[in-house]
This record gives C-alpha cells, structure tokens and sequence, in this order.
C-alpha cells in the first residue's frame, strides 16, 4: 500500500486530529514542504528507528535510540552536537533574563571521583579540562591526570605559553577579603592578611612588613624595624645590626647579654678547630682551636703583629704601664711606664720562681738576683768557655774561668791592671785570719799567734804578715797552721826580729809556703 500523503487543504481547521483521519491506521515516514527540501522524515530507511530533520536539503537533526544527534547523523550521547565551522561556534546557549537569566546547569547523581561533570578534549584527543563531582578540576593534560593532587590543578606543557595560571590582579582568601594576593602593577605583588600588608615582591628587591618568624617556633625571627635587624632564636637575640643616628654603626652579637658563645669554625686544614671563639660567661676569647680559653686571649699559635712599628700596649683604666715593641730604629724596646718601678725577668726553677734579672726603675741599675737566692747564679759564655764569668749564689763568689770559684774572686789566668788596693788589718792578739784578710799589721803589746785558714778552702790565696811596731824580737808573732797544715813543712813560722815581714802562699796541698820574707 503507497504511502499516505495528507495535504493542507484536507485539513478542516489546520490541524490533523481524530476528525480527519483514522489515527489507528494512519501511518506516515515523511513530513515535509512543498518543494520536498525541508523535511522530517521517519525510517528513511527500513527498520532503522531514527526521525530525521532536513532543512533546505541537508539533514541536520536525528533522533534515534542512542539519543538527539545535532549535525550528526549517529549521535553518541543523548545529546550529540557536531559542527565543522571555522570561526563560529558550534553550540550558542543565550537567555535573555537579565535578572536571573541562568544558562546551563549540569547535575548529576554521582558525588566522586568516578563522576564527570565537564569535560573537554582537544584535537589531539587530550582532555584538557575536567570537572567532577567531587568537586576537583583539572587543567591542562597533566592537571587532570594529577587530580588527586589537589582540589583545583594546573598541569600544561609550558612550552608555548608563560604562565600556567593568570589573574587580573586579585587573589583571595574566600570568605576572609582582606587576607589576599594581590598583584597592584607590573612588576610588582604583595600578600595582605588581615588588611595589613606583610610581604611586598617587585623587580628588584624583597620587602617584608617586620617579621620573618620560623612555623611552629614564633619566637624565633628576623625582626625588621627602621634602620635595625635583630636575628633571634627562641626570643634570644643572637645578632642585631643597627644603623645609628651618625656613625659608628653597630653590630652586636649576644645583645641581651646571654650565655651565648660566639665561634667561628675553622676547617682544620691549617690551624685548630674552632678558629675563634668567644666565651660569653667568662668574656674570654680563644683563636686557632682554643675552645675553652683561660685568658682573656687564648692564642692556640703564634702570633703576628705587622706593621712599620708593632707595639704591644699595656693600660690600667686609661693608664699607661707598660710597652713592648719596635722602635723606629728597629730596637726591641720593653719599657715601664709607671715612676719607679721595674723590669723583672723571672723563671720557674723545679716548681719555684725566682727572680733572675731585673731592671731597678728607683735605683738606675741592672741587678741580677736582687732577691738573693742561694741558687741563683749569673753566667757569662765565651766562644770557648762555659763560664768566662761565673757569679756562684750560693758560695757569694765570682770565677773568672772557672765555674768553681774558692775565694769571692776567683781568676784562673791571668791578671793585668795599673793598680789595686788590698785589705789591711790590725792585730794586736791571739786570733785566726778572717776571710778578707790580706795583709796584717801585727801591733802587738806581748806575744801573740796567728791561725791560718785551711788549706782545702785556700789554694792560691796570699797573706802579708808584718811587725809594724818593730818588737817582735821580745813579742813574737807566731804563725799557725790550721791542723795538720804546714807552713814550708813546718807547723809554725815565728817572726821574731824586729820589723820582720813575710809573705805566705797557700798551695792547697801541703799548706802553706813562704815565698818572701824581709828582715832589716
């Protein structure tokens, strides 16, 4: 049976309804205009379930079991738009409510991650934007494959752009409007929290409001105020640089005045670790690994002073006491500078010190051993000799070539001068030589002996005897030997003429020996 056509003037009132036609057999495939060009057809072809809608011969609707395709013919979605277009859009969605002119609305019964809101795909088949239900959005290919990472995720290969996120000038806190980033010119951000600005960033500096505090540990910052930055940890100010109102500026370590150490590691290669070290609870200071210095410097090393004239200054409260340096002709000067007072040169001797040289600033002289120490002695070396002069301390002797002297001058060599005085005492009774005799003067009333020292202690010494009253004839004068000593082999020598004199010499073996001898 051919298809059924029903034209318009069939129609009583312009409307096909159950007084026109049977609806119960009538079966129709095409609706269409006049000349056949527009038209809505049903089953183009046999069986094929889908309505389609031609306009001016090109068909531009289908509506099948899948769903509405627009500019295409098999939809693959319940609404299904395609378009081929160069500069014009695809799909226009326009309300021109303007007080609550809503446009789309996308729901969905879905509330995770499994659920797409939106979703866009560019040519290369790469979803660059995606929208889910649990309220995630990814940009860009990388963006929407890292969603977890974040509720709202930027991920574009930044190869053909400069920024992946770009903002007119403002971003902020929601719900909190003064707390934002904002971008006020070129070239320039800053971070506002709570109406106060506390972070500006421009092309070519930093600027912070006050604080750079540590998270978690508030009391320890960078503490920024006009002309003055404190570093401090756990609110103990560790360094403070400060511009003053003139110079000199300052930086102060430790200005709270804690126990905090100052030190300057070293790297050990050429010296000690640490390098410097300053001890705040004793205000000493120790160099080239002196860690724990006991003075108040504490070099671990030699020192070096270089310049035209180093000197080393000695002060007491703005007093001058003491220099030690290099004068401008090249001397090494030690000077006192307090009114009589001295240069002392001492020395640890096996745990006691003694005093050895020193320089009497009340009495100009140089004075050695002026403490009198038994064990103190004063030594002069030659190119050949170990004691050219030899001052024995404890004996109250000088040697002249000997370390041994055995009488307070003592020459072993010889001897030359223009003059020399001797010791001359009188005697007038029985008594022994004194230690600085000489030449005794025998002015005896009556007869009297004389008793030499020994000879272990007097090798070498000479002694004058003579009777100066010229009665040795009634008074005689004898000469004893001390002990067993002898005098030319004899334990006495008697002066017994008048004026008679002798002179003995001790040989430090026998005893004594009689080398001159005058008789009137």
């Amino acid at each position: 049976m051919p298809p059924t056509e029903i034209r318009g003037n069939q129609i009583k009132d312009n409307s096909i309804t159950g007084d026109d036609v049977d609806e119960s057999t009538l079966i129709l495939n095409t609706l269409k205009d006049a000349d056949g060009d527009t038209k809505v057809q049903v089953e183009e072809s046999a069986d094929e379930d889908k309505i389609r809608f031609d306009i001016a011969g090109a068909e531009k609707v289908v509506l099948d079991a899948t769903g509405l395709g627009i500019g295409t013919s098999s939809p693959a979605s319940p609404l299904h738009v395609y378009g081929n277009l160069d500069g014009t859009y695809v799909a226009t969605i326009d309300n021109d409510e303007n007080t609550n002119g809503h446009v789309l609305k996308l729901s969905t019964d879905g509330n995770g991650s499994g659920s797409r809101l939106l979703e866009m795909e560019d040519g290369d088949g790469d979803i660059v934007f995606r929208a889910r239900a649990d309220g995630r959005f990814g940009f860009g290919p990388d963006g929407v494959s890292s969603m977890g990472a974040g509720t709202f995720v930027v991920g574009i290969d930044n190869s053909s752009h400069t920024a992946d996120i770009a903002i007119s000038q403002r971003l902020q806190h929601l719900g909190d409007s003064d707390t934002y980033i904002d971008f006020p010119s070129n070239d320039n951000m800053s971070f506002t929290a709570g109406g106060s600005t506390q972070l500006e960033i421009s092309d070519t500096a930093i600027h912070v409001s006050q604080y750079i505090r540590h998270m978690g540990d508030t009391n320890t910052h960078i503490n920024f105020t006009d002309d003055r930055i404190v570093l401090k940890a756990g609110n103990i100010s560790m360094v403070k640089m400060e511009e003053k109102d003139s110079a000199p500026h300052e930086v102060t370590i430790n200005d709270g005045s804690n126990n905090i150490d100052f030190v300057v590691k070293g790297n050990g290669s050429g010296g000690g670790n640490p390098g410097m070290k300053f001890d705040a609870s004793t205000n000493r200071l120790g160099l080239n690994g002196v860690g724990t210095p006991d003075k108040a410097l504490h070099v671990g090393g030699s020192m070096k002073l270089e310049t035209s004239q180093p000197t080393i200054f000695f002060d007491d409260s703005g007093t001058a006491m003491a220099e030690i340096g290099i004068n401008s002709s090249d001397n090494i000067v030690i000077e006192n500078k307090t009114m009589n007072k001295h240069i002392v040169f001492k020395c640890n001797d096996q745990g006691v010190v003694r005093e050895g040289l020193r320089l009497d600033g009340a009495v100009p002289e140089v004075v050695v051993n002026q403490q009198s120490e038994s064990l103190v002695d004063f030594r002069v070396e030659s190119d050949n000799n170990t004691h050219m002069l030899f001052v024995d301390g404890s004996a109250d002797k000088i040697g002249v070539n000997t370390n041994a002297p055995v009488c307070e001058l003592d020459v072993n060599g010889t001897v030359r001068t223009k003059a020399f005085g001797v010791d001359v005492r009188d005697v007038n009774s029985t008594s022994s030589v004194q230690a600085t005799d000489y030449c005794l003067r025998c002015v005896q009333t009556g007869a009297i002996t004389i008793t030499l020292p020994a000879k272990a202690q007097s090798a070498g010494r000479v002694l004058v005897f003579k009777d100066a009253l010229g009665n040795a004839a009634s008074n005689n004068i004898t000469i004893d030997g001390d002990s067993s000593d002898t005098i030319d082999g004899n334990l006495t020598f008697v002066l017994n003429q008048n004026k008679q004199s002798v002179t003995l010499v001790c040989d430090g073996i026998n005893g004594w020996m009689v080398t001159d001898m005058y008789i009137p």
